[in-house]
């Protein structure tokens, strides 16, 4: 039963090893990625919470401006201080100024509770009250 083995060269220990670092390997890949996915996920929803933030702070500054247009009987409201909105998610600020004759603008900045901002500055016809610009910049 002594059989003596011809080939002793030893190839299943480095095979093994190799294979064990292979899947290793491709397990800290996967994990990375993961993670990297994680986070930018959390990054667009911090900033679309912003955005959904900084438009309710622009509606919120029209229907202050058209109450206050209708309440004092002016043409328009010469300027409304920055106002602060606060939510669980968040909080927005808003406000307005008359930019010229024609023209005012309002503005407001949404700032989702990770930090994110998100700002939108909309100049309108003050005669027509329409808006006739419309500019949003992220992470100000």
């Amino acid at each position: 039963m002594n059989k003596k083995l011809k080939y002793k060269n030893g190839f299943a220990l480095p095979i093994a090893m190799l294979c064990g670092i292979i899947v290793v390997s491709l397990g800290g890949i996967l994990l990375t990625s993961l993670n990297n996915q994680i986070k930018t996920e959390k990054t667009l929803k911090e900033n679309m919470i912003a955005k959904y933030l900084s438009e309710a702070g622009i509606e919120h500054a029209i229907y202050d401006y058209n109450l206050e247009k209708k309440k004092d009987y002016k043409l328009v409201p010469d300027k409304k201080e920055s106002e602060e909105i606060k939510f669980n998610g968040g909080e927005y600020k808003f406000g307005y100024y008359k930019k010229n004759e024609e023209e005012g603008v309002f503005e407001s900045v949404g700032k989702s509770s990770g930090g994110n901002k998100y700002k939108i500055e909309a100049t309108f016809n003050i005669r027509s009250n329409k808006i006739v610009d419309w500019q949003e910049s992220n992470n100000i």
